[in-house]
This record gives structure tokens, C-alpha cells and sequence, in this order.
């Protein structure tokens, strides 16, 4: 990365790719992955971040962001195109519209945060404990908060 200035502006470079490092491959060089992606998070968040390599199990990770935009996405999506950075679009809640950043479940609706899918399950929605009745399985949550299941 390279850090200058010029009259009025700071100027940060930032390489596209990095060198993939896997300490469980012994060659000197490993090739390059990705370094910066653009992101789409439902209407919360757009903007740059940068990767973390994970080529120890053949995979990549979302790193910080790096500069946030504030544009409609079409136009971030072609501003991407142009400067031939990858773009990860991440889903919405169909229950709550909130942005789904990590894992999540399924149901005929679509996909479902984590907080949506407790109260379904809570309620005993066919989302919820119906899910788990269909495959045989009884549950009950305690105060703390735990998912105890029971065949």
C-alpha cells in the first residue's frame, strides 16, 4: 500500500491483488487472489473492503471496509465493472429486511437472519418448530438462551 498527498487530497493505493500465502504449501510462489471487493449489503452498506486470503482451506474472507460509497447500486455496480473489481451482494432478510452478513436459514419466504429464525421458532411457526417436528425432532429453549434438541 502507498500513502501520499497532493494540495488538497490524500491519495491511498491499494493493489488489487495480493500474494496468496498457505502455510501448508511449501512453493516459494502461490499466486495472487483478490484484495478488494465491492460490496452490496441489502440498503445498509456499500462500499470497498478489503479480503483476507484463507488458502489454507482453498477460501477467501470479507476483510474491513475500506472506503464506503453512497451511490445507487447500479451505479456502484458499474463503477465496479469498470475498475475490474469483484462485486458480493449480500441477501436480505425476508422476515425483517435487515442485511444477512453470516449464515442463514431458508424457509418458503426466502432467507432468514438469525434473530428471525429464533422467534419462528419460538412461535412454533412451520418455519420454526414444525421444521424440526417434520424431521422427528422435539426442542426446547432454556432461560440462557441454548437450543437443547432431543431425538
Amino acid at each position: 500500500m502507498k500513502i501520499t498527498k497532493d494540495k488538497e487530497n490524500l491519495i491511498v493505493s491499494i493493489p488489487l491483488k495480493q500474494k496468496i500465502y498457505n502455510p501448508y504449501d511449501e512453493r516459494e510462489d502461490q499466486g495472487e487472489c483478490e484484495n478488494i471487493v465491492g460490496v452490496i449489503a441489502g440498503d445498509d452498506e456499500q462500499g470497498f473492503y478489503s479480503l483476507n486470503s484463507l488458502a489454507y482451506k482453498d477460501d477467501i474472507q470479507l476483510g474491513a471496509p475500506l472506503v464506503l460509497t453512497y451511490l445507487e447500486n447500479d451505479e456502484f455496480i458499474k463503477l465496479c465493472k469498470k475498475l475490474g473489481v469483484s462485486i458480493w451482494e449480500y441477501s436480505k432478510c425476508s422476515e425483517c429486511g435487515k442485511t444477512i452478513w453470516g449464515s442463514f436459514t431458508m424457509n418458503d419466504k426466502g432467507n432468514i437472519c438469525w434473530d428471525c429464525e429464533y422467534e419462528l421458532e419460538k412461535s412454533d411457526t412451520p418455519m420454526g418448530a414444525s421444521q424440526w417436528k417434520n424431521h422427528g425432532i422435539k426442542y426446547k429453549y432454556d432461560e440462557y438462551f441454548d437450543v437443547k434438541f432431543k431425538k
